[in-house]
């Protein structure tokens, strides 16, 4: 959820929590008021009624006394007097406040009765509730459209950078460029993430070049000295030195290609591998195992990616299969609507099975192994946003690729 709108959202339902309190608490007031008020005209009703029949002339008038609008009753009152009360009916579909007393009238006493509709008390009342109720949807319109002001005005500068930051990267040199905004926040927001982009930028630029030299800086004496061993070789050493010189030149060799590995993982950090194209897995897997005892089971995948490092990740997983696989046992390749899977039957690890993709890190002893052919292949997946798993059950030792939707191209036969 967008903060704008969670933070709309707080003011919506604090605005009908106060609704809800305050609609029945408000018609009760109102309600309490209205009625006092009703019992307050019923008393003045009483006084002026037992006024107006104290200027009668004769008990007889008094008994014949009668209210045109019907509201009034008075009757003789046999036996002691009535205690006054004031009480509520309903009547005809309406309700009414009703005063009940005793009065004296010329030495007689007299049972008094007034009644007050309240229905004009009522319409009031709901008129009051409808009014805050469309007052309240009047306010929450209003907090809709000052919402939908908002995202398109005042958090316009700070959407534009979120969608600059989504595409930016780091490999190119392009910086990257941040609209002003009248909100000073944004502003001091957006002053911070150049300059922190623009120090991004510099250090990976003198990573990447340091990488770069020293790594080309390495082959250069690592190339001379392999040489130089070539010839001390090809000169008929002596027993004693012919062990010491073999042994120089495989840990050249060694070196040699540790330093292509790390050299490679570095170049798949820094992102440098940026052209992608359709490549069909099956046709991808046969070129790399044609020369191995490899059984492909096979159904039509394409999939979007750079091609160099397609290949090195499934040479390097091809190469771990045969490396550490029993003498004998069938290696299988199985491709699926959307993943890449290699098997063989092997010992079990010699190390916990959540460090197999971490440097340097072999299943066994084996000399020729650097321990950067399964962590090259974990750097190349990620960077990709590929899944790589490894699982081992009954023997067999499997890792498998899974490529999402993103990366599958719609010429794939499901």
């Amino acid at each position: 959820m967008k903060l704008l709108n969670r933070t709309l959202l707080g003011f919506l339902l604090y605005s009908v929590i106060v609704l809800l309190i305050v609609t029945p608490v408000l018609y009760f007031v109102i309600n309490s008021i209205i009625i006092h008020q009703v019992d307050q005209t019923l008393h003045v009703h009483k006084r002026e009624i037992h006024e107006r029949l104290e200027k009668l002339p004769t008990d007889e008038d008094v008994r014949q006394w009668e209210d045109l609008d019907g509201e009034v009753v008075v009757e003789p009152l046999q036996g002691s007097p009535e205690q006054e009360k004031i009480y509520t009916i309903s009547r005809r579909h309406a309700d009414y406040r009703v005063l009940v007393t005793s009065v004296e009238i010329k030495g007689k006493l007299y049972k008094l009765e007034a009644r007050v509709s309240l229905v004009e008390s009522e319409d009031l009342i709901s008129a009051l509730v409808l009014t805050q109720i469309l007052l309240l949807a009047v306010l929450i319109t209003g907090m809709l459209i000052i919402n939908y002001w908002n995202s398109k005005t005042v958090w316009g500068p700070f959407y534009n950078t979120l969608h600059q930051l989504k595409s930016f990267r780091i490999e190119k040199s392009n910086p990257i460029s941040l609209l002003p905004s009248k909100i000073s926040e944004f502003n001091d927001l957006n002053v911070a993430i150049e300059e922190l982009t623009k120090r991004d930028q510099q250090a990976f630029v003198s990573q990447r070049e340091f990488t770069e030299n020293a790594a080309h800086e390495m082959q250069t004496p690592l190339a001379v000295f392999q040489s130089k061993l070539d010839i001390l070789l090809q000169t008929k050493p002596s027993e004693e030195q012919a062990p010491v010189l073999e042994s120089l030149f495989d840990a050249t060799q060694r070196l040699n290609r540790l330093n292509k590995g790390l050299l490679l993982l570095s170049k798949i950090d820094n992102r440098q591998f940026h052209e992608t194209e359709e490549i069909h897995m099956f046709l991808a897997t046969v070129r790399l195992t044609k020369e191995t005892p490899v059984t492909v089971t096979v159904k039509s995948l394409i999939v979007t990616i750079n091609p160099d490092l397609l290949d090195i990740l499934l040479s390097n997983l091809i190469s771990n299969a045969l490396r550490y696989a029993t003498p004998s046992s069938e290696i299988i390749v199985a491709i699926t609507d959307d993943t890449w899977s290699i098997s063989n039957a092997g010992h079990p690890l010699t190390i916990p099975a959540e460090k197999i993709f971490e440097r340097f890190q072999k299943g066994n002893n084996n000399k020729d192994s650097l321990g950067l052919g399964l962590a090259i292949a974990k750097k190349i997946c990620d960077t990709n946003d590929l899944g790589l798993s490894y699982a081992f059950m009954a023997s067999i030792h499997r890792f498998e690729i899974c490529f999402p939707p993103s990366k599958i191209s719609t010429k794939s036969v499901r």
